[in-house]
């Protein structure tokens, strides 16, 4: 409960500056105004409450000082520490990689109905080579990708491979992604080895914005081949999803 309040804190943070300064300016103008009474008042009585109102306005103003400076150091320096343990993820994810990865062979592997679906993610991004695949791609098994949603501020985009390709084995994804207030980034897969449920292909995810480079790696070597879609859905700081955009692939078996 206490992180949500604090990182309710930290999002608005450019609302609470500036009524920190109408606060500041208000008290600022009161003890002028206060002082200015006590060095005209004319009997003793007059001068004792005008004190009393001029110790209380600079303590007021002592305090809008200290909520600022605190502000500004929690922001700047222990918000970005705290740790993400209540992180908004309205769609679930399936998590694909709980299992021991297979042992790979020349052969087209074989998916069952009771087979847990499998993959192997390559985290480091090695240089792109494309792999050739023949023949007419499967007809896809899930929904049609829905239409991409951006929000003012954000970007999503899924720039390679290109939609609708045939792919197989390692497949490195590029695009942009970035957010007023970023958070992360996941990358996700929905068709017939995932179950019924978006599959998180990189395990996890992405805290970095990207621009014009790779999105993330994964191995497509396991998986039943057909149509799928790839989706980006994208975080702000206040763990809203701002932008998702989706692409549709073919994998193919490997040759």
């Amino acid at each position: 409960m206490i992180f949500d309040v604090l990182r309710f804190i930290a999002g608005r943070a450019l609302w609470f500056y500036p009524l920190l300064a109408l606060a500041f300016v208000g008290f600022l103008v009161a003890y002028l105004r206060t002082r200015r009474e006590t060095q005209v008042a004319l009997f003793g009585l007059e001068l004792e409450v005008a004190k009393a109102r001029l110790r209380r306005l600079l303590g007021l103003l002592l305090l809008v000082v200290v909520l600022a400076s605190a502000l500004f150091v929690f922001v700047s320096f222990i918000e970005p520490r705290l740790p993400a343990h209540r992180r908004v993820s309205p769609t679930p994810t399936r998590d694909i990689f709980s299992t021991p990865p297979p042992t790979f062979s020349n052969q087209t592997p074989t998916v069952t109905a009771t087979s847990t679906p499998t993959a192997t993610v390559v985290l480091e991004t090695p240089q792109f080579q494309p792999t050739a695949v023949s023949g007419e791609p499967e007809e896809a098994t899930q929904e049609a990708s829905p239409t991409a949603q951006v929000a003012p501020g954000a970007v999503c985009e899924i720039t390679s491979p290109a939609d609708g390709a045939q792919v197989s084995g390692v497949v490195t994804f590029g695009g942009n992604v970035t957010a007023d207030q970023f958070q992360f980034y996941k990358l996700e897969a929905y068709g017939p080895q995932t179950a019924g449920a978006w599959a998180s292909l990189l395990g996890g995810e992405v805290t970095t914005p990207v621009q014009d480079g790779p999105l993330g790696t994964a191995d497509f070597s396991a998986w039943a081949p057909g149509g799928y879609s790839i989706r980006v859905v994208v975080v702000d700081a206040t763990y809203n999803e701002v932008a998702t955009c989706y692409l549709t692939l073919h994998i193919v078996a490997p040759q």
